[in-house]
């Protein structure tokens, strides 16, 4: 998967020696992935060796039925997902950002028309008409709290995750860039460009690397995190930044010297991931974990689910989880089997979905038949 900001993503590429015509390519597993390579080519010559090489004895679905639901469009001509009206309401917003002529009513009636998006363009466009408007303050405020939240629960509340990839790497550095030739010599602004790039996949991060002329070196690093007010508050920017450059045993002591679960107890559930790898918690952390891994499990919101089976992953976790609490918690890999099936009838979040349900194993027809709609 591809985490951006803006949402999460399921791409593929195959070598160049995977696409000769063989049998194998008429399995059902290669069908699914291939609906997501990203070259046109490539699924011009997947399709063609599927048709070439189904048989009988090979797993298959019924062409004819999907052509139908494709409205007869060949396979190799599948397009990408095309972008909802609510992101494009939103890049008529967020275009006028870049063209307006600064005045109070002007800067008012954008914020108000900003405020009804939940995503990271929207909260750096305010950001954005704050600064021009003199309230710097205002502006690393909304900075800040931007960098408050795991990444990921950024992504999965995203109402613009139907723009192509290309798109959000485009207009995130033209705000990122407005906002830094105003804003220069910010801290706040450092650790953003640290959260973006080390909080999203290399596919997206690695076109932000001109732009962030970022210093990677640990002796910059170190000197950043053990800031009180830049480094030790902005957990969810450096523990991922630690762990990617250093790794676990500095990512702990940042996280045991900082304290951060304790002064996060208050927040959002993402806290539970700074209790991973701790094997002794004091009594208060225990009630929290307790009442808080509850409500994670009993929520019907996918982020809070994924973030549940995430910290069961971990074995030090899941440990000292089980030896709290009088839940059952049963297999995780049935839970998640449960809960990826649920989603995928109703619907939501389809695409991580069929990738998490492809990932335990569960390779079905209409698996396949959904994915095509998806990529309509």
């Amino acid at each position: 998967m591809i985490l951006t900001p803006f949402g999460l993503y399921f791409q593929t590429k195959m070598k160049q020696d995977e696409l000769d015509c063989q049998e194998n390519l008429a399995r059902l597993e290669n069908l699914f992935y291939a609906i997501f390579l990203v070259s046109s080519e490539q699924r011009k010559l997947f399709f063609n060796c599927y048709n070439k090489f189904r048989n009988d004895k090979a797993k298959k679905i019924d062409f004819k039925n999907i052509e139908i639901k494709l409205t007869k469009k060949q396979w190799s001509h599948v397009e990408p997902q095309r972008k909802s009206d609510k992101a494009v309401e939103f890049l008529k917003v967020f275009e006028d950002v870049f063209t307006f002529k600064y005045s109070y009513e002007k800067a008012y009636q954008l914020l108000q028309n900003l405020s009804q998006y939940n995503n990271i363009l929207a909260r750096l466009a305010e950001a954005y008409i704050y600064m021009i408007s003199g309230n710097t303050a205002r502006t690393e405020k909304l900075l800040s709290e931007i960098m408050n939240r795991e990444l990921m629960a950024h992504a999965f509340s995203s109402d613009i995750s139907t723009l192509p990839i290309e798109e959000q790497q485009s207009h995130l550095e033209n705000i990122y860039k407005k906002i830094a030739k105003e804003l220069k010599d910010s801290k706040i602004l450092t650790n953003l460009k640290y959260y973006l790039f080390y909080g999203t996949s290399e596919q997206f991060s690695d076109s932000l690397s001109d732009s962030f002329h970022l210093d990677k070196g640990m002796v910059a690093i170190r000197k950043k995190y053990n800031s009180v007010l830049y480094g030790l508050k902005f957990p969810y920017v450096w523990s991922v930044v630690i762990l990617k450059e250093s790794g676990q045993k500095e990512y702990e002591h940042y996280i045991q010297n900082s304290h951060v679960s304790e002064k996060l107890l208050a927040g959002d559930f993402e806290y539970l991931l700074f209790l991973r790898g701790m094997n002794r918690l004091k009594d208060y952390k225990k009630d929290h974990l307790l009442r808080d891994m509850k409500k994670l499990r009993q929520s019907n919101r996918v982020y809070h689910r994924i973030l549940y089976f995430r910290l069961l992953q971990d074995q030090i976790f899941y440990q000292t989880y089980r030896a709290h609490t009088s839940e059952k918690l049963g297999l995780l890999v049935n839970l998640k089997r449960n809960f990826f099936l649920k989603q995928f009838k109703n619907k939501k979040c389809l695409e991580f979905c069929l990738k998490e349900l492809i990932g335990l194993g569960d390779i079905k027809e209409k698996f396949v038949i959904e994915a095509l709609n998806i990529k309509r």
